[in-house]
């Protein structure tokens, strides 16, 4: 039962949708501070229920729109309670009232700035206010969570030394698992990429490797998911046998796919230097916890993780002959990749679990607002 002490607004503007790793952390996170006690109503664009977001212009107005209804709404309904804000530009308007009126407020932080620049380039003309903006949020904040060591050094640095909790992604533990039940028309063996197909999550280099004559013979490569690199991805499965495109799978139901996999596949690239701060991918961290090895590409935070665990294989980001010698080593030696795989298991189970993380969440609101009254 929620404590009357305990209020918590979680307003998150990016419209997290079934199946994207944002909807997942926005939703795992708010679920584990419920079973702490905490009252947590999430707020968000109502477009986000929609399968397509609607155009640009339209979607700032409702962000602004939604903004001015909370805040209407606070003195009658959410007094008292702790705001805590997924990253974005456009809650400026929001991290000024907070300042204004004391209310204590958090921000998630799930990347550098230049991220938002290379998903909407049409946003680049305006790139110094919303950075600016961004900056001035983290400056006001009562508290900081980010989700890679990196960021958390990077976002001290920019909000003045605000306090900061390290609060990586993870995985449902429950849900993905080594013992989740082989879906049928597999492959007899094969190794896995599940998510969006972006170019920066290194589909090109993917689809480089299962055509080079390095790629074991016997394996095959299956992709599931959708976005920008889809028709890429399905020409290479007309040409190539071994190559096999699932389209999209609901994201409870992906764990058969990874658990009976050889290894998941993290080839995430780098482009504008996004990953200079660091990679904690939603995907690495439920392979692992299928009991599967990772192979993944070498930024702060995923590789860091894998080697210092011996989880999987870290490889250069964009070397497709890397990549498919990964997958050469893990075929040929089973039980090398089912030691990586247990080790993976073991390791989501202590600390990447996400009542874990949301008990540290949690815990670090606490801290901080010790000792104030929410306003």
């Amino acid at each position: 039962m929620p404590s009357p002490d305990k209020k918590l607004v979680y307003l998150a503007l990016e419209a997290t949708r079934e199946g994207s790793a944002s909807f997942v952390h926005v939703n795992e996170i708010a679920n584990g501070l419920r079973a702490q006690g905490w009252d947590v109503t999430l707020v968000q664009p109502a477009y986000a229920r929609f399968k397509k977001s609607p155009p640009l212009p339209v979607r700032l107005l409702w962000l602004m729109v939604l903004q001015i209804k909370m805040w209407a709404c606070w003195p009658f309904k959410y007094r008292g309670t702790v705001l805590y804000v997924r990253n974005h530009n456009l809650a400026f308007p929001t991290g000024l009232v907070a300042r204004v009126f004391g209310v204590p407020i958090f921000h998630e932080i799930n990347g550098p700035y230049d991220d938002v620049f290379i998903t909407h380039t049409v946003l680049r003309p305006f790139q110094s206010i919303l950075i600016w903006m961004q900056k001035q949020q983290f400056r006001w904040a009562t508290g900081l969570c980010a989700v890679t060591p990196q960021l958390v050094d990077w976002a001290r640095v920019q909000s003045d030394g605000r306090p900061i909790e390290l609060v990586p992604n993870g995985a449902n533990t429950e849900v993905f698992h080594p013992d989740a039940k082989r879906p049928d028309g597999l492959p007899r063996r094969y190794v896995l990429f599940f998510g969006s197909l972006a170019r920066w999550h290194g589909v090109p280099t993917m689809i480089e490797a299962a055509a080079s004559a390095r790629w074991p013979a016997g394996v095959d490569l299956v992709v599931i998911g959708a976005g920008q690199e889809s028709a890429a991805v399905q020409r290479a499965a007309r040409t190539q046998a071994h190559v096999h495109v699932l389209g999209h799978v609901p994201h409870h139901q992906l764990a058969g796919y990874i658990a009976n996999a050889i290894a998941g596949l993290v080839p995430i690239g780098n482009p504008g230097r996004r990953s200079g701060t660091g990679l904690f991918p939603l995907k690495m961290f439920e392979t692992l916890a299928c009991g599967v090895p990772v192979i993944v590409t070498d930024f702060p935070g995923q590789a860091d993780l894998v080697r210092e665990q011996g989880c999987g294989v870290v490889i250069p980001a964009e070397d497709a002959d890397a990549l498919a010698r990964a997958v050469t080593d893990l075929a040929a030696n089973p039980e090398l990749a089912s030691a990586m795989g247990r080790i993976g298991r073991d390791l989501v189970q202590r600390d990447y679990r996400w009542p874990v993380l949301a008990q540290r969440t949690g815990a670090f609101i606490d801290r901080q607002i010790s000792g104030k009254t929410p306003g």
